[in-house]
């Protein structure tokens, strides 16, 4: 257990894992009763080893002491799956603070109704911002749906990439110090809670949220950066957060498309690198080169979630994230300065019209593309 934090963490993975197959295919639901006691029981032994009182010979001390740190978080992680039959179904009353966020998100969708006139790109437009997809026309929703960009609607680690560059880049006057820089991600990371919880905290802006914070705040203490700790560690916190969202599908499919950004990216980015990094045309084409391995890499993991669920696969989903992503990205960065100008009546809004232009251009090549 060289790296144990990663192991642990693994080891409650599994815990939940396992509990939720058992569950899920044979019907069989460990009591938590006789779980917490196991962990309990672990837990205390591993007490008496700390303050030095062995219960067994000192050759079989390590070995009984990592077995049972394994099968302390095994059981926690089963435990806390089997915490999803005592949590009430009912709906909550909505609350002061639920009520003045709901009141915030409802009044940005108004605006930006308002500053698009095409019902089609402010639907989209909608979507893109604030995660609100009923709007949006069944024609251009199966558009998207069967070219292959449909995860381009839906908000994720993109999006949440893209607003932690602008709020870092706001707040770049607090570079100057090691205590400014820590005060800038506490302050990118609170406004990000804030965007999540106003769009519906899904699993895939949960994970994307906590591995940016995760991975920045081991940048700057210098320590080694893992993608795979950070990604497993945002597993491990949603499920203590939900343990149901597992079972769902954004869970599933944002947590496989990062485990194809994570596993198979790397190696096939390096490998057109090694076949055509001499070429000169090569340094003009790598964006395009590195937009399709991440696209590819995305589908290989996310393929058999979507024929399991959808039962269909996009043929054409490479063009069609050639064309959707860069748009998409365009339109995430012009968002927000043409909201701004929302509050000033007496200035035209031109970023607002180049908005409109820009989703126009990805809806009508989407539309062609689906087709």
């Amino acid at each position: 257990m060289a790296r144990g934090g990663d192991s642990l963490i693994y080891c409650f993975l599994a815990g939940t894992a396992a509990s939720a197959f058992l569950k899920s295919f044979y019907g069989i639901r460990i009591p938590a009763q006789y779980l917490f006691c196991i962990a309990a029981l672990s837990f205390l032994i591993l007490v008496l080893f700390y303050f030095r009182i062995s219960i067994v010979t000192e050759r079989g001390k390590r070995r009984t002491m990592e077995l049972l740190i394994i099968l302390f978080f095994v059981c926690c992680g089963a435990l806390n799956d089997s915490r999803e039959s005592s949590i009430s179904k009912e709906s909550p009353k909505e609350g002061r603070i639920a009520g003045i966020i709901n009141g915030i998100k409802n009044d940005a969708i108004e605006r930006t109704k308002g500053m698009i006139s095409a019902e089609r790109q402010s639907s989209v437009a909608v979507a893109l911002t604030i995660g609100e997809q009923e709007n949006i026309p069944r024609e251009l929703k199966r558009a998207y749906s069967e070219s292959g960009t449909l995860h381009a609607l839906a908000l994720s680690g993109m999006h949440i990439s893209i607003i932690y560059n602008m709020i870092s880049s706001m707040l770049v006057i607090l570079n100057i110090s090691y205590r400014g820089r820590w005060i800038k991600l506490i302050l990118a990371f609170s406004l990000i809670i804030f965007y999540s919880l106003m769009t519906g905290f899904s699993a895939s802006i949960q994970r994307a949220a906590i591995m940016i914070f995760i991975y920045k705040a081991v940048e700057m203490s210098g320590r080694f950066r893992g993608r795979w700790s950070a990604l497993s560690f945002a597993a491990a916190l949603i499920i203590i957060i939900d343990p149901e969202m597992p079972a769902t599908v954004s869970f599933q499919l944002s947590f496989a498309a990062v485990v194809g950004i994570i596993a198979i990216y790397p190696p096939m980015h390096k490998s057109f690198e090694r076949l055509f990094g001499k070429w000169r045309a090569y340094k003009i084409l790598s964006p395009v080169v590195n937009m399709l391995c991440m696209s590819v890499a995305c589908q290989i993991t996310t393929t058999p979630f979507t024929w399991f669920y959808f039962k269909s696969s996009p043929e054409l989903f490479l063009i069609a994230n050639l064309v959707a992503v860069p748009l998409v990205t365009a339109a995430i960065y012009v968002y927000p300065v043409a909201f701004i100008f929302t509050y000033f009546n007496g200035i035209c809004n031109y970023p607002a019209v180049i908005l409109e232009f820009v989703l126009k251009i990805l809806n009508d090549a989407i539309l062609y593309i689906g087709k």
